[in-house]
């Protein structure tokens, strides 16, 4: 696998995908991306996953002992 081959983006030879950075760590960093976006193309897409599960499922199992060497009250 490449980036010529990975059919993510449509340039694949790395333009879009790496940042042009510069500075120094006494001066701090700047990278830039240009990314082109492609506004003559219709929109697609899913909508938002459905929530929540089957009607009627359990609430889940009962509860059960803590695991041994559980900090005391709860705290971590």
């Amino acid at each position: 696998l490449t980036l010529k081959t990975d059919n993510v983006f449509g340039d694949d030879g790395g333009v879009h995908q790496l940042a042009a950075t510069t500075g120094s760590p006494e001066a701090g960093y700047t990278s830039t991306l240009t990314v082109p976006i492609d506004t003559s193309t219709e929109p697609t897409g899913g909508d938002a996953p459905g929530g929540g599960g089957p009607e009627g499922g359990s609430g889940g199992g009962p509860g059960g002992q803590p695991p041994s060497g559980a900090p005391a009250g709860g705290q971590q």
